[in-house]
């Protein structure tokens, strides 16, 4: 593993606190709170340089209103070019037709996933670019 991903492990199952997405600026910032072995410990998350995104709820109608804070972050990878990530998507409102994403982190809120293609990633005070 590497240090990337070393610093992402430590962000699942953290609760995200506050979000906010700027689309002009390409940035997406977030907090997380993980509480392990009765430890509070808190992230400030920010991803920039972003390309594309794409927010997937597996059960969620058009008109659902996406509540962000206090949800759970289950999991959170990156995938640097090495890996070709590339997730298979069926779109129900689209007559089950699907469509391949090229993207780099994938970050799964319970039931739903956002995954993104981005340059940069920072995790506190410490900057990582992206392949």
């Amino acid at each position: 593993m590497n240090i990337i991903e070393d610093k992402i492990n430590l962000l699942w199952e953290g609760i995200i606190k506050n979000f906010s997405f700027n689309a002009p600026m390409h940035k997406l910032n977030f907090n997380i709170r993980k509480i392990h072995e009765g430890k509070k410990e808190d992230f400030l998350v920010t991803i920039s340089e972003i390309s594309f995104y794409l927010f997937y709820d597996h059960n969620a109608s058009r008109d659902k209103n996406y509540e962000w804070e206090n949800t759970e972050l289950s999991t959170f990878f990156y995938a640097s070019n090495k890996i070709k990530s590339h997730k298979n998507i069926s779109d129900s409102y689209n007559e089950g037709k699907s469509f391949d994403i090229d993207y780099n982190l994938s970050l799964e809120l319970w039931e739903a996933d956002l995954l993104i293609k981005a340059n940069k990633i920072k995790i506190n005070d410490e900057e990582f670019y992206l392949e």
